[in-house]
């Protein structure tokens, strides 16, 4: 943090789902969010919604566009985050992802839906947080959005792009602990009105989904958004190389 007081956080797919309830939750707490995304409708739409619902902050909120896995595109938006505000980046939160496709039965199918689940889950995280860290405040919050399926069965390529963050992330931590910066994981489950499940699930699919849970209902973005938020605070400066589930405790089988 700033000696002013003023604080910068990042966060990428933040134009819907969980990552503009992660940057509601920034916004109101105060900081200057860059929210970024592939599609300019979105983030304008998801900052007339942001402001609209919010009361005033200091903060300010803004979007830019841009291709994550892209290292050209990753520097111009780095250099844009960083000429606009002139001070150190405070939070960190790659959320951006996408939904893996389902392969064949050819090598060259499954070759192409896994290349495709890295440059979709994987590459934007990293691509963002190495082109951050040199601008990072000795304070700063990095955290990953994975999955559950990066930790049990059935995730496919999927699940293996988002458990490539969290060896990631470890590294991140050890490396850059000694400095006071915090490197984290959380990791959802199913999470309703989100674009990875949201209008894909039968009325069926989605009762199976909840009945796994221990607390028997369906996840929302502002849950994951309450541990980003805290993962973010000053109170959570002890916390680092952790992988938190956000899953009403689908992951285990109380029978």
């Amino acid at each position: 943090m700033t000696t002013d007081g003023l604080r910068t956080a990042v966060v990428s797919g933040g134009g819907s789902g969980i990552g503009q309830a992660i940057a509601r939750s920034l916004f109101a707490d105060g900081y200057d969010v860059v929210i970024l995304g592939r599609r300019r409708e979105n983030l304008d739409a998801a900052i007339d919604t942001i402001t609209s619902d919010s009361q005033p902050t200091r903060g300010s909120l803004f979007g830019v566009t841009g291709d994550l896995a892209d290292p050209s595109s990753v520097e111009r938006i780095v250099g844009d985050v960083v000429g606009r505000f002139g001070r150190p980046v405070d939070v960190v939160v790659a959320n951006a992802g996408r939904p893996a496709k389902r392969p064949a039965e050819s090598l060259e199918s499954v070759q192409t839906a896994w290349r495709d689940a890295i440059e979709g889950n994987t590459l934007p995280a990293v691509l963002l947080v190495e082109g951050l860290k040199p601008h990072l405040s000795d304070s700063s919050r990095i955290v990953f959005i994975s999955s559950a399926a990066a930790s049990g069965h059935g995730g496919g390529a999927y699940g293996g792009a988002k458990a490539a963050l969290h060896s990631y992330m470890f590294d991140l931590a050890v490396e850059l602990g000694p400095a006071g910066v915090t490197s984290n994981v959380v990791a959802p489950g199913f999470i309703a009105d989100t674009e990875l499940f949201g209008g894909r699930l039968t009325p069926e699919r989605t009762a199976a989904f909840v009945d796994r849970t221990l607390v028997k209902r369906a996840g929302l973005p502002p849950d994951v958004a309450a541990a980003v938020r805290w993962l973010a605070s000053e109170q959570a400066g002890y916390v680092t190389a952790q992988v938190i589930g956000i899953d009403g405790g689908a992951l285990i089988d109380p029978n």
